[in-house]
């Protein structure tokens, strides 16, 4: 199977790009800027990209079997400095993955073969905030800023579904696994000694490991009769405390 993967310069886009190569697969990574790339995963491609500009995708999605976005800005930024959300953050938030996801779906609607399925990147931020109340992907989206994000990041994609492409959207919890900045995060308290449980204690987080999220992706890109929302977390959240 032929693999295009847009974000996959990123944790996860490089885990998956390893697990394909070794099972036989054709994959090639979309990069902004190929030249900053400072891994790169033996027997895969980097290619070039604009998301602001669907004509340069063309070529590049033409005979693809696989499409998978993966491709948004990370949301506890780059460093420290990026962390807290300022007008201009959430700017680049929400048009770092509405970009991406139109300019894919433009490039396989003009592309003669297109790609049989189409892997769109979404959260269980979705669903916005709540406390121990069990969630699955009939639940309507929340109204916060962050569900209002995936909402977009989900649609950007959608009329690809209509060019009869099985489209699948992974609504992934917290990735936790060697490297995850979430879980550097989250331990850095601890190092200092200041770690413990934040207010009640009550917050829950729906994680899921790194290893399994692969196995996922690879289990909905075989499997032709999957399709739509699934939803990628470990059976039991964990509360802060």
């Amino acid at each position: 199977m032929k693999v295009l993967i847009a974000g996959g310069s990123g944790l996860l886009g490089r885990a998956l790009t390893e697990v394909l190569l070794a099972s036989g697969h054709e994959v090639s990574i979309l990069s902004r800027n190929p030249e900053d790339l400072n891994w790169h995963v033996f027997g895969s491609q980097v290619l070039q990209w604009d998301p602001r500009n669907s004509k340069t995708l063309g070529p590049l999605v033409e005979g693809q079997d696989a499409v998978i976005n993966l491709a948004g800005s990370n949301l506890a930024g780059d460093n420290l400095l990026q962390m807290r959300w300022t007008q201009a953050r959430k700017l680049a938030i929400r048009e770092s993955r509405q970009l991406s996801g139109q300019a894919l779906t433009q490039a396989i609607e003009k592309a003669t073969k297109k790609p049989k399925v189409f892997l769109q990147a979404s959260a269980i931020g979705y669903y916005g905030p709540h406390g121990d109340e069990k969630l699955d992907e009939s639940k309507a989206a929340g109204d916060d800023f962050l569900a209002q994000v995936v909402v977009e990041w989900e649609n950007s994609s959608q009329p690809v579904e209509a060019q009869s492409v099985r489209r699948i959207i992974l609504r992934t919890g917290l990735v936790l696994g060697r490297g995850a900045k979430i879980l550097n995060l989250l331990m850095l308290p601890f190092h200092f000694l200041a770690g413990g449980r934040i207010g009640s204690g009550k917050q829950y987080m729906s994680w899921i490991h790194m290893q399994d999220w692969i196995r996922a992706v690879q289990f909905l890109l075989e499997h032709q009769a999957a399709k739509g929302i699934f939803n990628l977390t470990a059976p039991q959240p964990v509360s802060n405390r």
